[in-house]
This record gives structure tokens, sequence and C-alpha cells, in this order.
């Protein structure tokens, strides 16, 4: 939904695993929830709070390679008309090429809503 001044809110929720010799490195893993964006906080509130990991963090040798894992809700405030202007695309979510340019939009620089640790 936009506002009046024409901006929209995207959220995503992104699990990623922490590797256990560094865990401010962090990995995607498969999951419950699809990592696209999307302006339905309802639907970002209740993937927030059943994520789970559903990859293992042990490798084949049975060494555990991730510490445990995050979950985390983002929040990107979009300019629509700025977007479409830099973008050269019309801002439309269900749009692969959108999808992929939205991180890009707010360099990586996403405002974070919510973060949880969990364990596998």
């Amino acid at each position: 939904m936009r506002s009046k001044y024409n901006f929209v809110q995207v959220y995503n929720v992104w699990v990623n695993g922490r590797s256990v010799e560094d865990v401010d490195q962090h990995y995607p893993i498969d999951n419950t929830v699809e990592r696209a964006w999307h302006n339905d906080f309802n639907k970002a509130v209740k993937d927030f709070n059943t994520a789970k990991a559903t990859e293992s963090n042990k490798n084949d040798f049975g060494e555990e390679y991730f510490k445990d894992y995050s979950v985390v809700l983002y929040v990107i405030d979009i300019d629509v008309e700025k977007f479409e202007q830099e973008y050269e695309m019309e801002f439309d979510l269900s749009s692969d090429e959108v999808q992929e340019a939205i991180p890009y939009y707010d360099n990586y620089e996403f405002t974070c809503v919510a973060e949880r640790i969990a364990k596998f």
C-alpha cells in the first residue's frame, strides 16, 4: 500500500546460520519462509514468529558448522518514483527484477524491526 507521498514499506524475513567459529558470520540457510519482499506487515510478523531452519547444523562428518541461527525481520521504505527512475522499471513486487533490485535500493542497509536467535 502506497502512502500519499508515494512511499511503500516492504518487509522480508531472513534466516541465517551463525558460524561456530565467528557468530558475526551469517549464511543463508534453508528455512520455512519464503525470502521475498512484500508489503503485508501481518504476514511479515507471522513469518518472523514461525520461521525455523530446516537445514542441519552439521556437515557430512557430524561436525557442527553453525552455532545457531538468526531470524531477522527487515523493512525498507521505498520512494516508488525514485525506484522506478533509478532502475528504469515499474515497481511491481511480483516481478523478479524488482525483488532483486530492492536490496540495492537501500545498499543492504535495511532497518531491523525484530531479531531472534534460535537453536537447531
